[in-house]
């Protein structure tokens, strides 16, 4: 029955055909993603796969990972959207899309560490170290090992010309700054405007908070 796959899939198995010529349709349409190499076919059985995701399991796994590698506003992601909504796998796909703070440990996905101090809907703020440089950080093992050896909890690049003025000068600086990624190959652009947005909402009520004869 590997002949029928050289022809386009149906939008909709007819359920003697699930039932009664493969032991496993559902594997076959799994074996045909992987090994398909057009790319408007393997985007055809991707759909394929999140509309029928509820009726089965295995297509989870893979549509996801798909759905996540593709750009925010990719036509890959609306087209798969599309496709799920009427699944459980939509509502996964909407957390994806406007929760996307994944943290990785190598190329594995983990969870989050329990932290008593954060609540839902509110940033979370942090004290201490920042790091600064000309350079771009991507590299979770650079990250970790100036956190390490010098206990930064944050690096960034913005306020490095600033720090070294005052370096030359002998005076400290005091940053604002709203983490947008891990510094990790996972780094991307999806937080900056939310970051960039809670750094000067609090830098603002700092500035307020101060004495009117500091200025």
């Amino acid at each position: 029955m590997r002949s029928s796959a050289t022809r386009p899939m149906p939008t909709y198995w007819p359920r003697e055909f699930r039932d009664v010529f493969f032991d496993s349709a559902d594997q076959l349409i799994l074996d045909w993603f992987v090994d398909e190499e057009t790319e408007s076919v393997r985007q055809r059985l991707l759909e394929h796969m999140a509309t029928n995701a509820d009726k089965c399991a295995l297509y989870e796994k893979p549509v996801l990972q798909i759905y996540r590698d593709a750009e925010v506003n990719s036509l890959v992601r609306s087209r798969l959207e599309s496709a799920a909504r009427r699944t459980n796998l939509f509502a996964i796909m909407r957390k994806i899309k406007y929760d996307a703070d994944v943290l990785y440990e190598g190329d594995q996905v983990v969870a989050h560490p329990k932290d008593s101090q954060r609540c839902d809907g509110a940033p979370r703020i942090f004290s201490g170290t920042i790091a600064a440089a000309d350079t771009l950080l991507k590299n979770a093992a650079t990250r970790d090992a100036l956190r390490n050896q010098f206990g930064v909890r944050a690096v960034e690049m913005e306020a490095s010309g600033v720090q070294n003025a005052a370096w030359h000068q002998g005076k400290d600086i005091f940053v604002v700054r709203g983490i947008c990624d891990y510094c990790d190959a996972a780094k991307n652009d999806d937080w900056q405007k939310y970051a960039g947005l809670v750094a000067a909402a609090y830098a603002r009520v700092i500035v307020e908070a101060m004495p009117a004869d500091w200025f």
